[in-house]
């Protein structure tokens, strides 16, 4: 039963492509490299994945490719041989915009509110975007933390006995440069299976070993991933362990 509703999950990830009426489409959802680096797996791609919360403060790092924006090319304007009127390619995609809202197997916390992040980014000259996002807001990963019970037993467990399905719906909105004429990617699914291991308890209060970081200010190799996080649903990850040492690299 367990193996169905993964396969199912994968399928869904899949087939969930309310953006292919769009002119700007989200392409895939992969991997992040070390550092945050979007440029790194963007050969490959990820269906869905597991998150383990135990750490506390969870979050959920991945690339996603957008597309698009390979047709568009503009001839420069002139009146003459020296009077440029309108430049080459003066007005092109640009995103403002990333719209998150969440849908759960079953009931966690309060009514979630949409996770909206306003930033810019522009399409590279062949045509695509690659971002780094982080989908946990805030508000879900205290509502998952809180509302998850760890699997009964000794420690450490990464038994996945209390669970929820989150289907993550992803969006990008922006507007054209020159005339600000509104786009949208429409909306991509990404489901995560979140759920709480049992780690062992750590000494004098130390706090379990996690990632996180600001994703406009990339730092150190492991800052766009979060201790528990798995690109996959095929094998849970292990319980976080304990910080170690004084340092704040991985704390």
């Amino acid at each position: 039963m367990k193996l169905k509703s993964l396969i199912v999950i994968g399928l869904l990830a899949l087939t969930s492509c309310a953006n292919q009426d769009e002119g700007f489409y989200i392409a895939k959802f992969f991997p992040l490299g070390s550092g945050c680096d979007v440029t790194k797996s963007t050969d490959v791609f990820t269906a869905s994945g597991y998150l383990d919360v135990a750490a506390n403060s969870p979050q959920f790092f991945i690339g996603v490719r957008i597309a698009g924006a390979e047709n568009i090319r503009q001839p420069s304007v002139s009146v003459g041989s020296s009077t440029l009127l309108e430049r080459e390619n003066r007005n092109r995609p640009v995103i403002k915009q990333q719209v998150i809202t969440y849908r759960l197997s079953k009931k966690i916390g309060g009514t979630l509110k949409p996770y909206i992040t306003n930033f810019g980014a522009s399409f590279s000259a062949s045509g695509e975007a690659l971002i780094s996002t982080q989908l946990i807001s805030p508000e879900l990963g205290t509502a998952l933390f809180d509302g998850l019970l760890p699997p009964p037993g000794p420690a450490p467990s990464a038994v996945v006995d209390d669970f929820v399905d989150v289907l993550v719906d992803v969006e990008y909105k922006g507007e054209m440069s020159a005339d600000k004429h509104p786009i949208s990617t429409g909306v991509l699914t990404y489901p995560i299976r979140a759920y709480r291991s049992l780690p062992v308890a750590c000494a004098n209060g130390a706090p379990y070993q996690k990632f996180s970081a600001d994703l406009t200010v990339p730092s150190g190799l492991d800052a766009c991933n979060y201790t528990g996080q798995s690109y996959l649903q095929l094998v849970a990850p292990p319980p976080p362990k304990c910080c170690a040492g004084t340092g704040t690299q991985g704390c």
